[in-house]
């Protein structure tokens, strides 16, 4: 392999390779460059922090205190493709039937197609983001010595690692670490495990022959004729750094808003963000800094000024800094900052790198475009191949405190999810902005797996519903849904669920008696939501009578004492009369037999209608068979008393139902913001969710308004029982008030978590974005679909009817909707036919200028 600078000069490019030997036990590794004092280190890679952090820069000031002078820290942030994305969503998603698989291997497809640079709109390629952290000690000697100091102070930095947040952190073995120096030369391709020769050096074994590093551009270099590179670094650092400033170097956590604030762009294409600190000659720093200090603070007479530096302002720096160095154990260091930008095309590095420099710019960095040496500071920046020399030559290091350098550590990416590779499934996955992949399973949690989900109109929700079922059916999960609007009926048929509609033509009217098939202990957990059901029966909206629940939670336990669960509602209001006939003999009113009175003809009434009680007299009969069963309640009409009584009764009934139903089981409830407004509504969730929890069965509630939901008493039972809320675009103003009222408590004081739920949103025919929130972590992630995908999951527009109407017919859906695409399609021909000849015929326009005003408009 060989390497060609700038000056046509040709070497070998294990010439620009320091790495001379390594211990097989311990996985320290030497290095010496030419002329120079050897270096014994170690390298760490780990996954970066979602969050937190401030823990690491007292690890690295105290990792300062104990070292000697030249010492060197490399943390290098390395966002590179994410090969393993697609197999790691298909994984485990196996089930559901030929439809199902089909629309995740086309989900599968649309993940690896992200690999490339501008496949998806609005995102960076796919990546993955690691961190590799080199820890290396300057020796005079590697003896036996130096080698078990070098062991035991490698040994507590892991451990303070894992300590501070980095729990994955692992110490590099040679193979591994061979690994990371050819994903730094080869950024875009898969990375294949390393087998080392023990007769050959190991700086040899690093590159092969056929690779080659072109830097004769001065400005971008090209390895292996197949991957540009260009690097930006910084002169200077921002007077006054924060803690997460370079969290916002690596690419805008917000889609709008000043950079400063998280706004700004995003890098789309792979890159490696590194900063070197290096312990300085103490001694040095000090004589420099006094002597600086006096030169400054003594009146100079020069008949002219030489420079423009300000002196005063200056000479405020240097006290600031030597106030800060003063400090117990506190040192000098040498900071550097690169960034190497990688892409398939010169154009695309050029854009990454102006897109870097502007956000350094914009944080207060003083950021150049490297020039003739960019071979040069990427090999410094590999792990273990620091050069004092070539540090020196480069003069491009910053002083600073050692207290103030870890908010330069770039050592920060987006949460991930709740799952990983490493399990048997995953879940949905989504895309972060930034371009990660995140991989969410609600039944990855503490045995509470139930969830809501909360979207205005357009938002997306339909989508986002459709794709988490298809997830949880590719995965073997049996699901239930009630809709409230059809939304679901297409994809239920495409996917061979049961569909049912209740009260509709088809006669679809299932008796719903709590009662049956319970046996006694089942009896005994369940009868306060059976009484919470009968109230709700008896009042809706209506306040409940003072004894109401008391009478009616004694008629419940009287009618299953009476017949088991053979009981019937009628059962119930005759037990309801002996309590009536028995309180006839006290003089005192007595409030339970007066509700009881009352509650006799309110239910007599509801299961006497002709409309109403046919789903409540004689044995349940409610037994879905199929692994997703849709349960429509908008052909109930405008009888919201009813729908609610059916859902809650019918819910109740499959949870009992459903308990022997091995594996995992999920009932989503959409449209449910106005079935759950009454009071009575919040006692029947509470035993829901209790009998849920002890079936492990999760329950999502879905809801167009967090703030409206919040108002009702059954809306706080189901905020406090979700352990998972996946909040979509939300009205500001709604969410400038969820966030005052402190509806969410778990994050209700993180001002940044308040901005992040306030910019979510949604971009019709592209994307959607959803923040998902556990009990200790949130994220924003986007939900991308292809456009066979999104066709069969619109509920939107002329296509959901030509495709269902297609399937009645007979077609397969596959080729139902392809026949709309298609149809689509030609439609658009014709009028981009049309298009052109009005530009060539009316206008004289040429093709060439066709197409550069449409790049305009792109």
């Amino acid at each position: 392999m060989t390497a060609t600078t700038q000056k046509l000069k040709t070497c070998p490019a294990s010439d620009f390779v320091n790495l001379e030997t390594y211990t097989s036990d311990t996985n320290l590794v030497i290095s010496k460059a030419e002329a120079e004092k050897p270096y014994v280190g170690a390298v760490y890679r780990m996954s970066p922090l979602a969050g937190g952090g401030g823990e690491f820069s007292t690890v690295v000031q105290n990792i300062f205190k104990a070292v000697p002078d030249d010492s060197v820290i490399q943390v290098s942030l390395v966002v590179h493709p994410d090969h393993e994305a697609a197999e790691t969503f298909a994984k485990g998603k196996v089930h559901g039937g030929h439809i199902v698989q089909d629309l995740i291997t086309r989900h599968t497809k649309l993940v690896g197609s992200a690999l490339s640079v501008g496949s998806l709109k609005d995102m960076p390629i796919l990546n993955k983001r690691t961190v590799v952290i080199s820890l290396a000690i300057p020796s005079k000697r590697v003896e036996d010595e130096a080698l078990e100091n070098a062991e035991h102070l490698q040994t507590e930095f892991l451990s303070n690692l894992r300590d501070c947040g980095f729990t994955d952190a692992e110490v590099l073995d040679a193979n591994k670490l061979i690994g990371v120096y050819r994903l730094f030369a080869d950024i875009f391709e898969r990375q294949k495990d390393v087998e080392l020769d023990q007769l050959v050096d190991l700086k040899y074994q690093i590159f092969g022959p056929d690779q080659t590093f072109d830097f004769r551009d001065s400005r971008i270099g090209i390895f292996n004729e197949t991957t540009h590179c260009t690097a930006i670094t910084c002169k200077s650092y921002p007077e006054n750094p924060f803690h997460g400033i370079m969290n916002l170097v690596s690419g805008a956590p917000f889609n709008k808003g000043p950079t400063k604030e998280g706004g700004g762009q995003r890098i789309e294409t792979p890159y490696i963000l590194s900063t070197t600190v290096r312990v300085a000659n103490q001694r040095k720093e000090w004589t420099r800094m006094e002597s600086a200090i006096k030169s400054r603070s003594v009146a100079q007479n020069f008949p002219i000024k030489l420079g423009v530096e300000d002196s005063n302002a200056k000479l405020k720096d240097l006290l600031e800094l030597k106030k800060q160095a003063a400090e117990d154990g506190n040192k000098f260091v040498y900071v550097n900052t690169n960034v190497f930008l990688f892409g398939r095309t010169r154009e695309q590095v050029v854009r990454a790198a102006a897109t870097v420099k502007g956000t350094l710019d914009k944080l207060g960095f003083d950021a150049r475009q490297v020039r003739g040496n960019g071979l040069v500071r990427w090999a410094q920046t590999l792990p273990l191949n620091f050069s004092l020399n070539i540090a020196k030559k480069l003069n491009g290091e910053a002083v600073m405190a050692a207290s103030e350098v870890g908010c330069l550590l770039p050592v920060y990416g987006d949460f991930l999810g709740n799952v990983s590779q490493r399990f048997s499934t995953t879940g949905a996955a989504y895309i972060t902005r930034r371009g990660s992949a995140h991989y969410f399973d609600p039944f990855v949690s503490n045995s509470n797996y139930c969830g809501t989900l909360v979207a205005e109109s357009g938002a997306g929700k339909s989508f986002n519903l459709q794709y988490m079922i298809l997830c949880d059916l590719a995965e073997g999960t049996n699901v239930v849904l009630f809709d409230n609007g059809g939304s679901s009926k297409k994809f239920c048929h495409a996917v061979g669920g049961e569909y049912n509609e209740f009260g509709c033509s088809t006669g679809y009217r299932p008796s719903l008696t709590p009662f049956t098939g319970l046996s006694d202990d089942e009896f005994d957990a369940q009868q306060e939501t059976i009484t919470a059901l009968l109230v709700m029966m008896a009042y809706d909206e209506e306040k409940p009578d003072s004894g109401a629940r008391i009478a009616a939670n004694e008629a419940v336990k009287a009618a299953w004492g009476q017949k088991g669960n053979e009981a019937e509602i009628p059962t119930v209001i005759d037990c309801l009369a002996r309590i009536v006939e028995s309180g006839a003999e006290n003089k005192v009113p007595n409030q339970v037999v007066l509700a009881a009175a009352n509650l006799i003809p309110r239910l007599k009434a509801f299961v006497e209608s002709p409309t109403r009680g046919v789903y409540f007299r004689g044995p349940s009969t409610l037994d879905p068979k199929k692994q997703l069963t849709v349960f429509e309640l908008a052909s109930l009409g405008d009888d919201e008393h009813l729908k609610r009584c059916v859902l809650f009764c019918c819910l109740n009934v499959l949870m009992t139902r459903i308990k022997s139903v091995s594996g995992r089981k999920r009932i989503y409830v959409d449209e449910a913001q106005d079935l759950l407004k009454v009071p009575s509504a919040a006692d029947a969730m509470e035993g829901l969710y209790l009998k849920g929890r002890k079936a492990k069965l999760a329950v999502w509630i879905i809801v167009q308004s967090l703030l409206k939901v919040s108002t009702f008493p059954a809306g706080a039972v189901i905020l406090r029982q979700s352990a998972w809320k996946v909040i979509m675009a939300q009205k500001t103003e709604e969410i400038d008030a969820v966030v005052a009222e402190k509806v969410m408590t778990a994050f209700g004081d993180d001002p940044y978590f308040g901005r992040l739920v306030k910019s979510v949103e949604t971009s019709k025919g592209f994307w959607s974005e959803m923040l998902i929130m556990g009990e200790k972590t949130y994220e924003v992630a986007r939900l991308y679909v292809d456009k066979f995908t999104a066709t069969l999951f619109s509920s939107e527009g002329d296509d959901r009817d030509v495709v269902f109407k297609l399937m009645e017919e007979g077609m397969d859906v596959i080729d139902a909707v392809n026949k709309v695409m298609g149809d689509t399609k030609s439609r658009r021909t014709e009028w981009m036919k049309k298009f052109l000849n009005m530009c060539t015929d009316h206008d004289n326009l040429t093709p060439n200028e066709i197409i550069n005003e449409l790049k305009e408009l792109l």
